[in-house]
């Protein structure tokens, strides 16, 4: 006996069978002309080069080699950064002295001569204006005398143990104080007195 009724349902017709079975057909252009479009506005922003940095200047400081990192990072054409870099230098609108100024300062309390240094040709600072800057500061063994007073507490309480006096010497050492520097903090630690004498205000 034959089937009385059709192998597929009226609102499926034969012809829908091949196009279950055939590939299904590539997304249409809209998809990818949008993210061709995306791509295409890192590499080309529509604010102009001088624009953004004046932006992000405006937010925080940065040396210009930083500045011109993140130009060329945003898509601009090294001629449009490198215009841009004039622009802001020559407007005093950045300047890697005062770069160099301020996180000296910002950073003398808590660090030695050698991390400073070693942030600032980080931050592509020249070497020479690292090391005028550097001199500027305030004499190391002053600072990090501030710098171990932390500790001041625990040595009054406990005494300078070997393992505590090892504790300070690497903490000091990480900050980039010099060794000189670290055995005089240590000394003022266990002698406040010292640090009196050293500036001459001691009797």
């Amino acid at each position: 006996m034959c089937p009385t009724s059709p192998p597929f349902p009226p609102s499926d017709p034969p012809a829908g069978h091949d196009q279950e079975t055939s590939p299904e057909p590539e997304p249409s252009g809209p998809r990818y002309s949008r993210s061709s479009e995306l791509r295409q506005s890192r590499q080309a922003p529509e604010r102009s080069a001088k624009s953004y940095a004046i932006w992000l200047l405006a937010r925080r400081d940065y040396s210009a080699a930083n500045l011109r990192r993140k130009l060329l990072q945003r898509g601009y054409p090294e001629d449009q950064t490198e215009q841009a870099l004039e622009y802001v230098i020559a407007n005093h609108f950045q300047d890697d002295s005062r770069y160099a100024e301020q996180h000296s300062q910002g950073a003398q309390q808590r660090a030695g001569n050698a991390r400073i240094a070693a942030t600032l040709r980080q931050k592509g600072i020249d070497p020479e204006l690292v090391k005028q800057q550097v001199g500027q500061l305030p004499p190391e063994e002053e600072r990090v005398v501030q710098a171990a007073s932390r500790f001041a507490a625990q040595v009054a309480r406990d005494g300078m143990t070997p393992q505590l006096e090892t504790k300070i010497y690497r903490f000091l050492a990480w900050r980039g104080f010099a060794s000189r520097s670290i055995q005089h903090a240590l000394r003022v630690l266990q002698n406040p007195d010292e640090d009196e004498d050293a500036d001459g205000s001691g009797s």
